[in-house]
């Protein structure tokens, strides 16, 4: 491939529907709802009459009015100016309304004696409102202050030039100047050019990052690259965004037809147009990985977007360009997936259901002596759910009784859910424990009654605690509150606590009724207990987190309460955890737990290489 050739065929504009499509699709990275205002000094005239004289064309006075232009409807009005801001007037229905700015003196009169039946509302800078024009939320901004606020959306296209595939992203600009107007602005940012061998060429068209101190703007030309880093990781201005960057791009699904080009053999075609959203990162597996084309051929882009993704959110730089649990020594997808033929068939009705999780567990269950096919597995991991199958392999790696077929039939006989299999390997747990001498008989294996079971061994392992035990687990406690306290969080509602000692998850196991009292050793030893509490009743047991810190990335292990979600024996398993606190949780670990983790991944690579 000729470099400097391609570089001046590489296009300037975006193909035809581009735009269109990306002004749709990221219509919210887009918005700038604001309410721009300025003061203007304009001169009333008197009233029309019906014989009017020279003198009556005259001004009669010169007042100061606030000129505000809503961005999201286009609309504008004028209304009472105040130092630093305006005047609006909440009426009846509670809808606000300008101030009129001729009639209205706030030190002659109060709404009554305007006629308004209404509450005045006075606004400033960085205020929120609802537009009197449209309704819309909108902040309030002087209009001087507009310049710098630029909304940015990252999208790529797939693209035939001449013989080669080009991957190329594109930043659209969404700029308001002062006086309310919008401008939209698509220019490109990089190009992937795949060459004869596969292999990528990166050539960019702006300069400066947003991750430093000066902006990404736009050059000249085209112009070579030093690396192939994927555009969609590296950083770009987004104001309103945290700290003012984004990173992720949009993918046009429409792909041109890659007969005869360079992206002919790579499978990005089905990759895109499978919902993938790093396509150079997927190239970079396929030049590694060619056999990786029959997967996506096969339609699991899923299973390997997901894969990709979770590099993504490691670094913004890629570790290493593979796909975890896939044998690439393999050709045939069924062999590369760890299936028997017949069961790949069947599982190809429905490829986007084996997301990452499930794959990874469906390779450690065969691991681990699993007698069950593939759909076979596919329809037990509906039924137990994540944590539920995590429980089974427990099980499963000291009891090669106990697979999926018994364990559900024995779940249904309980009445138990196949969720809460958890209970049976605590039940199992706790009776090693207080018979340490001896191996488990039938019985306490499969217990007749597994709920009551369950909670007498749970209150007798308390009963029988140990001082000296539990003097040394508090020691423990205490490291891990110096380890592990500033995970601890609240959004002014809900909080996230860690126990002081071993006795507080006692407690919190008593209260809510679930085996949580037994698990202070696994707490000190890294598979962490959170108490999930609300925010003004602290001392009330509400709900209990378990977080394992020892499997690499954290994993949540269960999240439950009272009675494991149980209220009685004619209620088992119809409370649902609440929305709120589902909802609370994921932005702890999202916002809070993953950003942590991150830092500490960092933290040892710095280490290692000093």
């Amino acid at each position: 491939m000729d470099r400097e050739l391609m570089r001046c065929m590489l296009p300037e504009r975006p193909p035809v529907g581009y735009e269109d499509w990306i002004l749709r699709e990221a219509k919210e990275d887009l918005r700038l709802d604001f309410l721009l205002y300025s003061a203007e000094r304009v001169k009333v005239y008197p009233q029309l009459k019906d014989y009017m004289e020279p003198k009556d064309f005259e001004p009669i006075k010169s007042i100061w009015q606030t000129r505000c232009t809503c961005t999201a409807c286009g609309e504008d009005f004028v209304t009472h100016h105040i130092k630093n801001g305006f005047t609006l007037y909440s009426g009846p229905d509670g809808l606000l309304y300008p101030v009129d700015p001729v009639n209205f003196d706030p030190g002659d009169c109060d709404a009554e004696d305007l006629g308004y039946d209404c509450q005045f509302v006075e606004l400033s800078d960085n205020d929120t409102t609802a537009c009197p024009m449209c309704d819309s939320q909108v902040s309030v901004i002087h209009s001087s202050r507009m310049y710098g606020r630029t909304r940015n959306a990252l999208g790529c296209s797939v693209q035939n030039i001449g013989s080669y595939t080009a991957i190329i992203f594109w930043l659209t600009a969404h700029r308001i100047d002062r006086y309310g107007f919008s401008s939209f602005e698509t220019y490109p940012r990089d190009a992937y050019v795949i060459g004869e061998k596969g292999g990528i060429t990166r050539y960019r068209h702006t300069a400066g990052s947003a991750s430093s101190f000066s902006a990404e703007h736009r050059t000249e030309d085209w112009r070579l690259a030093n690396s192939t880093t994927d555009s969609s990781v590296i950083l770009y201005h987004n104001w309103g965004s945290i700290n003012n960057r984004m990173a992720g791009a949009h993918v046009w699904k429409r792909v041109p037809y890659l007969g005869g080009c360079t992206g002919e053999k790579t499978g990005l075609n089905e990759y895109v147009q499978g919902g993938g959203q790093y396509p150079v990162t997927y190239l970079k597996i396929w030049k590694n990985h060619r056999n990786i084309e029959n997967l996506v051929k096969a339609g699991f882009v899923s299973l390997i977007e997901k894969n990709i993704t979770r590099h993504h959110d490691q670094d913004t730089r890629i570790l290493e360009t593979t796909v975890k649990g896939i044998d690439f020594t393999k050709n045939k997808p069924h062999e590369m997936l760890h299936m028997a033929k017949e069961d790949f068939r069947i599982i190809c009705q429905k490829p986007t259901v084996w997301n990452p999780d499930k794959f990874e567990d469906w390779v450690e269950y065969k691991k681990i002596g699993g007698i069950c096919s593939a759909p076979e597995f596919d329809q037990y991991y509906d039924q137990f759910g994540y944590e539920g199958t995590g429980a089974l392999f427990d099980l499963l790696r000291v009891d090669q009784k106990a697979d999926f077929p018994k364990v559900s039939a024995y779940l249904a006989k309980q009445n138990v859910s196949p969720r809460q299999t958890r209970m049976l390997v605590d039940a199992r747990e706790m009776a090693e424990a207080l018979h340490p001498e001896r191996g488990l008989t039938e019985e306490e294996r499969w217990p007749r009654h597994l709920m009551a079971v369950h909670d007498r061994l749970d209150q007798q392992i308390q009963l029988e605690g140990d001082p000296k035990k539990n003097r040394e687990l508090d020691a423990g406690f205490r490291a891990v509150v110096d380890a592990y306290g500033c995970l601890e969080w609240n959004d002014g509602d809900l909080r996230i606590l860690l126990p002081r000692r071993n006795t507080d998850l006692i407690r919190e196991g008593h209260v809510l009724r679930h085996c949580v009292g037994g698990y202070g050793k696994q707490h000190c030893d890294g598979k962490l207990i959170f108490f999930v509490r609300k925010y003004r009743r602290p001392e009330r047991s509400y709900y209990t987190l378990n977080i394992d810190m020892t499997s690499g990335q954290p994993k949540q292990i269960q999240l439950h309460g009272y009675g494991n979600e149980r209220h009685g024996s004619n209620k088992e398993y119809r409370h649902k955890i609440p929305q709120k606190v589902r909802d609370f949780v994921e932005r702890w670990k999202k916002e809070v737990l993953m950003p942590w983790w991150l830092q500490q991944i960092h933290t040892d690579k710095k280490e290692r290489t000093a």
